[in-house]
């Protein structure tokens, strides 16, 4: 709570300007520059890992993988940077966030965590602060109990809760642990001094969790660990089953789950929520191991009595009601979502106007002669909320993230007292039950607060923790002006006309950017930005509530008023091709859509985000693509000619005519390599060549024959080494190139620079790390070109390269990436960042073959009489294909009416050669068939009745 700060211990903070943080955003097309598949990427100027990355086409999550991309950012020692798992949620609309915790070299680093946001198995955002870390010693100087030393002095307490046999009986009884103690355990953290974030100042340091009995504070504090320095403070204390009925001395009368003790005797404990709820009588002390239970008879509990116990039943009722509130609008277990159990202590001290969170349970005072004490709904929510923070973003209480800390607890401390209090009794002031109000959400200004970032009221210095109890007012008037709406004219000069959305939605908004992505450091800008992200997942991009969630942190100064505006776009990971059938994976890269519309160009499309589409035969195709954002409106994008499929050209085939159980022999020509297959499309490969001799046949039978001509190639990546600075590198980390191929392809060779004679083992892993193949190679020593033969199939963020003392050369600066063969391949990275590039250069790639249609060519089949049925021998018609003239012989073993005509393949008569009697023995007739146009005709010849057919082609 805010007035009584003065009272407190005060944190020895400088005072510091966030105006040296500076942020970019970047969409579509930009976005997906820095990071592949990416629609939007924020980057922080402290750090060169995003601050947030929403992806186009979500992938699959990993954790190995995600720290290797963490790593990338941080050169050759991005192995030192690792992550390990702090939990794990699933929230209500699908999503599961993960979190991590950042460490260097096992250690962890203060307030640095990184999120996944996965949903339906597919990563689909991160963010976080993930920081660069340069500590002047890695290893600890002075010992624990030295540094221990020094931050008692820095306290400078009269005595501690560890000294007293009481408080430490009651931790272990409440942590239900014999072990529990409050005696400071040292933990090493990398920390950055006076927790200045945004400078690449960092050191290594002792963390102490240092409870002060008198006078009472309770901080962590992280102290140099090589000469006893006092780096970082941070305040721990935030100001701030029986069915029975308390008589509130608040908020009205309102039924209570108290313990029975007996049928004559209750107690303020029940455990119907979560893991309990209870609440304990100090006695006016400050000894929680002296607490005691309230009680009382009846169950009634109206104990108005000059201790002030009628109090007491608002602080369990609160307690209970702020619990109902998160479970019953977010499915929330208590504070930490595991059911915590929420412990509160009444009648702390005398003459105490405060209530407290301490990291573990709620603490109020009795207030003074101006004010009761002070357990008022919206204070109880205020407290608890304090604790819901620890477990989730854990905003770090000094300055912005602390105003926002604060601000979060009035936020939730309202909706509470909206949600407990009877209908017309709950409002938008904080702690006016007790006497005056400490703050206003309607209008901070009147309690000296700001209402508009950096407005009137703002406060800059160091007392507060920075002001956290006075600048809470702007997210404060924000969550205000996002439930009831209104309009005005902020401190910028700024007019706003907002239309409410109501609390419950307002609340969800803020809940959801609390507990999913606001992180220790989060500033202002980041709760906007985060805010706006929270409205998306829950309403829709182009929502109603995201407008006005916009649009209300415009009024209170904190970035642009909403634009409603769709911008439609995509990329393909390739757009030509020689090959048909030809898969093209589509990466919409749109803003502020929500349903989209393709059309390929062959006649083909799609409702998916981001589809694959495969396109079977050659032509060039305008790609079309409608994003349509339902309150940002519709638009489209043409990419004309954008699909070019170049194939060589299809062969040409002549079938055959056989007789049943026979085989066919098959032919054709052209510019390329034959292959034989037995269908259109896929099918099995049968043969090779300008001849194909089928099994043996039953019925008439299609085969299909392309024309492969070789695929071009190509060079990509640095010519040499001679682009920057570097060196031969031994060391045995695991580095590689991090690249995408587009098309299917081969990495014939490469240049390398070789230290030694010896066979290396290069390494080629998917995007996630496994391993795909190996492939040793005896490099001579000095600068050569080296022979790899790598196939490659499309796909992203495949990696080449070495693990072990490699001995080639890599360059650690000059580098200039991407390195791109046009639609075939793109080197992005290395393993080490983009600073490095590994060992092999100007990569020699080979397409795949270029690949025709395929011609359908028949081998057609009937049943031919034999010699017995009709007194034919031996016939052949020659030359097939044929020209101009056509030539059959036959044998008869005796003189027979014979008729002989060519139709066309769908049986019409197109040529009457001959009929009449022909002599036993040999003959013999041509055919003049120059009137006949190119293609395929049936020979037909008629002996006695009996009709033998035979397949002729006519090719000029």
């Amino acid at each position: 709570m805010k007035k009584i700060i003065i009272l407190l211990v005060a944190l020895a903070f400088t005072s510091v300007s966030f105006s040296s943080i500076t942020e970019n955003i970047y969409k579509g097309a930009d976005a997906n520059r820095i990071v592949p598949t990416a629609k939007i990427v924020r980057m922080k100027s402290y750090s060169p890992v995003p601050n947030y990355v929403e992806y186009g086409m979500p992938i699959a999550f990993n954790q190995s993988t995600l720290e290797k991309w963490l790593q990338s950012f941080f050169g050759e020692e991005g192995s030192n940077y690792t992550i390990e798992k702090r939990n794990e949620e699933t929230d209500q609309i699908g999503f599961t966030h993960i979190n991590f915790n950042q460490l260097y070299k096992g250690v962890r680093v203060t307030n640095a965590t990184y999120k996944a946001h996965i949903k339906e198995g597919k990563l689909v955002s991160v963010n976080g602060d993930f920081f660069p870390v340069n500590p002047a010693s890695e290893t600890p100087v002075i010992s624990e109990q030295t540094a221990l030393q020094h931050a008692l002095s820095h306290i400078g307490a009269q005595l501690y809760k560890w000294q007293v046999a009481e408080e430490e009986e009651h931790l272990k009884e409440h942590e239900n642990n014999s072990a529990a103690t409050y005696f400071p355990k040292a933990e090493l953290h990398i920390v950055h001094p006076e927790n200045k974030f945004f400078e690449p100042i960092t050191k290594l340091a002792y963390k102490f969790n240092i409870y002060a009995h008198q006078p009472m504070s309770r901080q962590d504090i992280y102290v140099d660990a090589t000469n006893g320095n006092i780096l970082l403070s941070i305040d721990r204390i935030h100001h701030g089953n029986s069915n029975g009925t308390v008589v509130t001395a608040y908020s009205g009368t309102h039924p209570m789950t108290t313990d029975s003790v007996s049928p004559t005797q209750f107690r303020l404990r029940e455990t119907t929520r979560g893991n309990g709820v209870r609440t304990f009588n100090l006695l006016t002390g400050t000894n929680y191991g002296n607490a005691v239970d309230f009680t009382d008879t009846d169950n009634y509990w109206n104990n108005v009595n000059p201790q002030k116990d009628q109090y007491a039943g608002d602080a369990h009722w609160g307690a209970q009601m702020t619990y109902d509130y998160y479970f019953q609008n977010y499915n929330r277990n208590s504070i930490d979502n595991n059911g915590f159990q929420l412990n509160s202590y009444v009648h702390y001290s005398t003459n105490y106007v405060n209530a407290f969170w301490d990291g573990q349970k709620m603490t109020y005072g009795d207030g003074d002669n101006s004010y009761t004490p002070l357990t008022s709904l919206d204070i109880c929510g205020h407290e608890v909320t304090h604790g819901l923070t620890t477990f989730t973003a854990d905003l770090v209480y000094s300055y912005e993230s602390g105003a926002l800390n604060e601000s979060f607890s009035d936020i939730f401390g309202t909706a509470v007292e909206w949600f407990g209090k009877n209908p017309g009794q709950a409002n938008w002031l904080i702690g006016e039950d007790i006497g005056s109000a400490f703050r206003s959400m309607l209008n901070p200004k009147v309690y000296s607060d700001p209402h508009t970032y950096l407005g009137q009221y703002w406060y800059v210095g160091p007392n507060d923790n920075g002001g956290v109890h006075t600048n809470s007012g702007v997210q404060n008037h924000w969550f205000y002006r996002l439930s009831v709406g209104g309009s005005g004219t902020n401190d910028n000069g700024d007019s706003y006309n907002i239309s409410g959305i109501g609390m419950a939605k307002a609340g969800a908004i803020a809940f959801r950017n609390l507990t999913v992505y606001l992180s220790q450091n989060s500033q202002y800008a980041d709760a906007r930005f985060y805010a706006i992200k929270a409205a998306e997942d829950l309403y829709g991009a182009c929502s109603f509530e995201v407008e006005q969630c916009t649009n209300a942190w415009y009024a209170v100064g904190v970035g642009g008023v909403y634009q409603a505006i769709v911008i439609p776009n995509f990329a393909a990971n390739s757009t030509t091709s020689c090959t048909v059938p030809f898969t093209v994976s589509f990466n919409n890269t749109s803003t502020n859509a929500s349903t989209f519309n393709w059309s390929f160009g062959d006649g083909g499309g799609s409702t998916q985000i981001s589809p694959s589409y495969t396109y079977n035969q050659a032509g060039t195709y305008n790609v079309k693509l409608v994003a349509d954002g339902g309150n940002c409106g519709i638009d489209s994008i043409t990419k004309n000619t954008y699909i070019v499929i170049n194939t060589p050209p299809v062969p040409t085939s002549v079938g055959d005519s056989v007789c049943t159980n026979q085989t066919a022999t098959l032919t054709a020509s052209g510019s390329g390599n034959l292959t034989w297959y037995d269908a259109q499309i896929g099918g099995n490969m049968v043969g090779t060549g300008t001849t194909f001799t089928t099994p043996a046949l039953t019925a008439t039978t299609y085969y299909y024959v392309d024309n492969a001509t070789p695929g071009p190639t190509g060079n990509v990546g640095p010519i040499d080494n001679t682009i920057g600075g570097g060196n031969n590198h031994s060391n045995g980390s695991s580095q590689f190139l991090i690249f995408d191929v587009l098309k299917p392809c081969t990495i014939v060779s490469a240049w390398a620079l070789a230290q030694g004679t010896s066979v290396r083992t290069f390494t080629l892993w998917d995007n996630q790390g496994n391993v795909i193949q190996t492939y040793p190679v005896n490099i001579p020593d000095g600068p050569g070109t080296v022979t790899l033969n790598i196939p490659l199939t499309s796909g992203t963020g495949y990696r080449l390269g070495g693990t072990g003392g490699m001995n080639l050369y890599r360059n650690s600066s000059g580098t200039n990436y991407p390195y791109t063969l046009n639609g075939v391949v793109s080197i992005t990275g290395s393993s080490a960042g983009a600073s490095y590039y590994y060992y092999l250069y100007n990569w020699e790639v080979k397409e795949a073959d270029c690949v025709s249609e395929r011609t359908p060519t028949e081998a057609f089949v009937e049943p031919c009489a034999g010699i017995s049925e009709n007194g034919v021998g031996k016939i052949l018609v020659y030359p097939n294909p044929a020209n101009e003239v056509l030539t059959i012989e036959f044998d008869l073993t005796h003189s027979s009416d014979v008729e002989m005509k060519m139709t066309d393949i769908t049986g019409k008569e197109v040529l009457n050669i001959s009929s009449g009697n022909f002599a036993k023995g040999k003959n013999r007739v041509q055919t003049d068939i120059s009137g006949l146009a190119e293609g395929m005709y049936i020979y037909n010849l008629r002996v006695d009745g009996v009709n033998s057919a035979y397949r002729i082609a006519i090719s000029r």
